[in-house]
């Protein structure tokens, strides 16, 4: 898409403030919807010179997914007080099971002794997903390739924001405000938010990455003699047990799956950024 001139700039900020407006209404007991947030965003992006068009895109597709997010809460919650409607609370209910069947294949990183068990198995996801990546990051450093040294750079330091903890008993930044909220028991709706939406937007980017990088796997010798750090038979014992004696292109192949099993689990399609398709 060509970038957008003045006039569909204007159109296209009216009409996302339109759309807030009207979901914050459709939406008014969920409190995800905005729109001060979203003008105090454009502002900062008129003033550090983002490109607007990228911007935009990328705020008409969070505002989707919200739509989404926010369709999956009423149904939810429409489900605890409709008992009339049984036969639709029963299509509700099964999509509900699969949803916790799915999510509950990952282990549990407790956030806090109150939060949510999808985040905790989020939090506990991303653990070994970043065991999974650096094993694979061993022999993709060792191409000794700037292009590949510079994507493995990033992905890595990106990763700290679901990984690294903080001090004390604090989670990882990306879970901080939700753990804050929990500990003064305010409202965490927007702080859960907030965690799905850059999770899906830091998979979808992950996911990307990789596959540019495929086509450099053929240069490595096949080998099944990795050296797999000894903290992680210890921290993530299944990632150890999966890919202990497995091969680089096995093993790069399924870091891959894993991120794209957690979008998928975690129900985090919508959440994408524009600039990755």
């Amino acid at each position: 898409m060509s970038d957008f001139n003045g006039k569909e700039v204007t159109e296209h900020i009216e009409q996302i403030r339109k759309m807030y407006s009207t979901y914050s209404i459709q939406y008014k007991d969920l409190k995800l919807f905005d729109v001060e947030l979203f003008n105090e965003r454009y502002l900062k992006a008129l003033k550090e010179k983002t490109d607007i068009t990228a911007f935009i895109k990328a705020e008409i597709s969070v505002l989707e997914a919200l739509r989404a997010r926010a369709e999956i809460l009423r149904v939810e919650k429409e489900k605890k007080v409709q008992v009339n409607e049984q036969s639709f609370m029963n299509k509700v209910d099964a999509m509900l099971e699969k949803f916790t069947d799915a999510i509950n294949k990952y282990p549990e990183k407790f956030i806090h002794n109150d939060s949510d068990n999808e985040l905790n198995r989020l939090y506990g996801a991303f653990a070994e997903l970043y065991s999974c990546f650096r094993v694979t990051k061993i022999f993709l450093l060792e191409l000794k390739d700037y292009g590949v040294e510079t994507v493995v750079k990033d992905i890595d330091n990106k990763f700290q924001n679901f990984t690294l903890a903080g001090t004390g008993e604090h989670p990882a930044h990306i879970f901080l405000d939700y753990y804050e909220n929990l500990i003064s028991q305010t409202e965490s709706a927007r702080a859960e938010q907030f965690i799905l939406k850059e999770s899906g937007f830091f998979l979808h980017s992950f996911v990307s990455k990789f596959e540019q990088m495929s086509s450099f796997i053929a240069r490595i010798p096949v080998s099944t003699s990795i050296s797999i750090p000894s903290d992680i038979k210890d921290e993530t014992p299944r990632v150890y047990k999966s890919l202990n004696q497995k091969t680089q292109p096995e093993i790069f192949l399924a870091t891959k799956l894993y991120a794209s099993a957690m979008i998928n689990d975690f129900r985090l399609q919508h959440f994408k950024n524009s600039n990755e398709d």
